[in-house]
């Protein structure tokens, strides 16, 4: 059961699915040795056969989304280097009525560590991945697979965050916080990862980075797409 009295925030974003996204322009800030990747989503719908809707991707680098395969959706965790990509396969996903997922990806060089998190559990790992932070000219985009591409996401994206360091499962686990969620910018139990932590968009009306260097823009997005909640 996904139903959650998320996040702490007022607002989350919601995308049409067709021509909204938001971006920051390419920084290598984004392509560390290691990094872990953070949303909170609640998808509207699902991807027709054989294609793919993105929560979040750095085109060529790294990304997390829906990808349906045979008619099976699965929220998928992705790295690509040498020119192909690793692939995690997490949860299955039969519709739309599961409400908020947390889903963070990790990778850590030295440890060879790759691991897919949904919900705050490990649900697909590679700790034996060779492979290292691919270098790529590319925006930072929430929302589809590369700006103003295609594999438009559509729904709610909440709390998307940035480390330049592999959280560990225990803080993972914090941050889901049994699905009533954790803010990312303070230490709490075993999460005591804030001093990594590089960008927190928590959609609170604007696309602004709250550790205040990376405020993204938004192509097609209205301030009507930022819906108040319910949620403490």
């Amino acid at each position: 059961n996904n139903t959650v009295n998320l996040i702490d925030k007022n607002y989350t974003l919601t995308l049409n699915g067709s021509d909204e996204y938001a971006y920051y322009s390419h920084d290598t800030d984004f392509q560390p040795t290691d990094w872990s990747l953070q949303a909170w989503v609640d998808p509207s719908a699902l991807p027709s056969s054989g294609n793919n809707m993105w929560f979040v991707s750095k085109h060529q680098v790294y990304r997390i989304g829906l990808v349906n395969s045979g008619g099976t959706t699965k929220i998928n965790g992705e790295m690509r280097h040498n020119g192909s990509w690793e692939i995690l396969e997490g949860t299955t996903i039969a519709n739309t009525t599961g409400g908020w997922y947390h889903v963070v990806l990790t990778f850590d060089d030295s440890a060879n560590d790759f691991i897919l998190y949904v919900n705050g559990s490990a649900i697909d790992q590679n700790l034996g991945y060779s492979g290292s932070t691919n270098n790529n000219n590319s925006d930072f985009v929430i929302g589809n697979r590369n700006a103003s591409s295609d594999a438009w996401y559509q729904g709610r994206v909440d709390e998307v965050a940035f480390w330049d360091s592999e959280l560990s499962a225990n803080a993972v686990s914090v941050l889901y916080n049994s699905g009533s969620g954790l803010s990312a910018s303070s230490n709490s139990g075993n999460y005591t990862f804030s001093g990594d932590l590089m960008l927190y968009l928590k959609m609170q009306q604007n696309l602004n980075d709250s550790e205040g260097s990376y405020n993204f823009t938004g192509s097609g997005i209205q301030s009507s797409d930022y819906i108040s909640t319910d949620f403490d």
